[in-house]
């Protein structure tokens, strides 16, 4: 299927729900990369070494509550001043063959105001990009 896929994570619960989904796309020969995209403020404020520890070291507890996730898993962060541009341009970099990522599909003002990181990903990427949205997960209970 997918020899190299990487998961973009916010830090937040429902970026992270996008794991079970993707892992139905990874095999055991899949790379798969959890990757953060660090605030240039957050980094000038608390030094890009730590931020980048930091945000490593979170993406590693996410792996770690995964049960037995086939591929091999690496976490990376980086600095950039736009998360889509910081998203694609790393993409590019690993040479990935899909961009697994969580929207919050907003709307109305919201989105007009914040924009969608993940169009803005989609329209710059050369790779596939698989959005999920919260009406793809599977509610818990």
């Amino acid at each position: 299927m997918y020899r190299k896929i990487l998961i973009p994570l916010d830090g937040s619960t429902e970026a992270e729900a996008v794991l079970p989904i993707a892992q139905e796309l990874i095999t055991p020969d899949s790379d798969v990369i959890l990757f953060q995209v660090i605030a240039p403020g957050r980094s000038r404020a608390f030094g890009e070494y730590t931020v980048r520890r930091e945000a490593i070291r979170y993406l590693r507890q996410v792996i770690s509550k995964l049960v037995e996730p086939p591929g091999t898993w690496r976490c990376d962060a980086a600095v950039s001043g736009s998360v889509a541009d910081g998203i694609v341009d790393y993409a590019h970099r690993e040479e990935v063959d899909l961009i697994a990522m969580y929207t919050y599909d907003r709307k109305g003002l919201s989105k007009l105001i914040k924009g969608s990181v993940a169009e803005k990903v989609r329209k710059l990427a050369s790779v596939e990009v698989r959005v999920v949205k919260a009406s793809d997960l599977v509610p818990a209970g």
